[in-house]
């Protein structure tokens, strides 16, 4: 497919822009060619949250203030290629509000960037590389302002959807692969930010094992919410 496009624009003779925003978007999408195969995985997953979120949710959910004394809440976490499952060990209220952000982190962000890499499936025409405020715009949709935009600078890419806001995420190198340092979904109402993402030098499958991360959440400001802990994970 890449090839295909490279020649079209070859033989068009707009090698300047229009190779420079191949170039880009070839750089990034190999780099992340790694992602595009994942196995079925399951964790536990063991949530502590912040002392400010502690304390809102005994406002939220007064009848469940004696649970929020300290000790983590759990999850099971479900991941295929294509599907996202959040369960809960004590399902309750505010277990309920509590699971919506480990949905939007585990299976919106991480599901985009980690589950699978955000260039898979992806099929382009040179039309569909365009130079946007000094950024590569990926044309993913017929409405001009949705798609990817690649960063030249540094590797940090936006999503810009429909319905689930803009989904932006930036990759570090780290021992020779390119891993999620930090992501971010932002909507018309709030945002919410994982980073501190660690990983175990343990891997199951082609994959390390990601081990912790923390939720910020807020309209303008972010505070920490949630500090999330993998463990127990496997293949089904």
């Amino acid at each position: 497919m890449f090839r295909a496009l490279f020649l079209l624009i070859f033989m068009t003779g707009c090698q300047t822009t229009a190779q420079k925003n191949l170039n880009l978007f070839t750089d990034r999408s190999e780099k992340l060619r790694p992602l595009s195969k994942w196995q079925p995985t399951w964790c536990e997953v063991e949530t502590h949250l912040t002392q400010p979120a502690a304390a809102r949710y005994r406002e939220m959910f007064p009848d469940e203030a004696g649970r929020l004394n300290g000790e983590p809440r759990i999850y099971t976490w479900k991941a295929t290629q294509n599907s996202c499952e959040i369960i809960a060990l004590v399902d309750s209220p505010l277990t309920k509000n509590h699971r919506a952000f480990l949905e939007t982190a585990l299976c919106v962000l991480l599901q985009a960037h980690w589950v699978n890499s955000p260039f898979a499936g992806l099929t382009l025409t040179s039309a569909d590389l365009v130079t946007s405020d000094e950024r590569v715009h990926i044309r993913t949709s017929p409405e001009p302002e949705l798609g990817i935009y690649l960063d030249p600078s540094q590797f940090t890419l936006e999503t810009r959807t429909k319905k689930r806001g803009v989904l932006s995420a930036t990759y570090a190198e780290s021992f020779g692969e390119w891993r999620p340092q930090s992501l971010e979904q932002t909507t018309a109402q709030s945002k919410i930010l994982i980073n501190e993402l660690e990983f175990d030098s343990l891997r199951l499958g082609s994959r390390p094992l990601l081990k912790s991360f923390w939720i910020s959440v807020g309209e303008k400001k972010l505070l920490q919410h949630s500090h999330v802990v993998l463990s127990s994970c496997q293949n089904y």
